[in-house]
Formats: structure tokens, C-alpha cells, sequence
């Protein structure tokens, strides 16, 4: 009886599932994404756009880069990120998602060079702001995150 308590217990404080969005949680990242990157003060130019893959990460492990701790999910970014992004070495992408949240770094062991984006999530697309994480913010912007498959839902 006490072990039936606790299992109704635990699927009663359990955070309720959207009906409208039958994706897993830790999913609702994994996939090809287009990232629209639009630069504070450039308004008549086309916006840089790179593409990121991204996998959860099942089994979490600690991983404490400078920009970025303990991520859900990794992947990695294409070409046309390693011109965005200064310093880059290998072109590894680190993000998190906290309920709605989204932060998503590339190349995120650096203590200055990474570019992070930090945006909410609203079905296959994300919107917030991004910058260069430099000894000062020398570049920053707005952003859009398209998904460019749906193989992750």
C-alpha cells in the first residue's frame, strides 16, 4: 500500500504534459536547425545564417565549459559558423533547455570566443539574442532558430 502511495504521489507531482506538443521534452531540441543571426545596428544587411545539429545528451555528464555547464544537448555547427565564431577550434555546440528556455553556445570551452544564443523555444522555432563572449561584447544581435528537419520529433 505504502509503495502504491508513493507512485501515485510521484505521478501526481509530476509536471503536466502538454497536450498539444506530443515531443518529449529532452527532444524538442535534437535535429538540424537554421540560425538567422541579425546584428544590432546593421538593419539593411542579410542576416548570417549558419546551420547547428544537435543530439540530447541520454546518459548526462558533468561538463563544465566556461560559457556552458552541464548541457542537455550537443552537437555541432557548420562552416559558415566557424567564420561567425572567433578562435574556433573544433566546431562543437553545447545548449540547454530548461522548460522553455534555450541557451546554445558554439564553440563553448573558451573562456572568450564563444557565440551564445539564449532564447525561448515555441514549437519548431526559436527567438532571442545573441553575442560574442570576448573580453568585451563586441558583437550582439537578435536571432531566429528555424528547424530544418523534423528527423528529431
Amino acid at each position: 500500500m505504502k509503495r502504491l502511495f508513493l507512485v501515485a504521489t510521484a505521478l501526481a507531482c509530476r509536471a503536466p504534459s502538454a497536450p498539444h506538443d506530443p515531443v518529449p521534452v529532452i527532444d524538442r531540441l535534437t535535429g538540424v536547425w537554421i540560425v538567422e543571426l541579425h546584428r544590432d545596428g546593421a538593419p539593411n544587411t542579410a542576416p548570417q545564417r549558419i546551420l547547428v545539429g544537435l543530439v540530447p545528451q541520454r546518459r548526462p555528464r558533468q561538463v563544465d565549459w566556461t560559457s556552458l555547464v552541464n548541457p542537455t544537448h550537443l552537437g555541432v555547427f557548420d562552416d559558415a559558423g566557424r567564420q561567425a565564431v572567433p578562435y574556433v577550434g573544433l566546431p562543437v555546440a553545447g545548449a540547454t533547455l530548461t522548460g522553455s528556455a534555450v541557451r546554445l553556445v558554439l564553440n563553448p570551452a573558451p573562456d572568450h570566443g564563444s557565440l551564445v544564443l539564449e532564447g525561448t523555444i515555441l514549437g519548431d522555432a526559436i527567438n532571442g539574442r545573441w553575442w560574442i563572449s570576448d573580453y568585451v561584447v563586441s558583437e550582439r544581435g537578435a536571432f531566429l532558430m528555424r528547424r530544418a528537419d523534423r528527423s528529431g520529433r
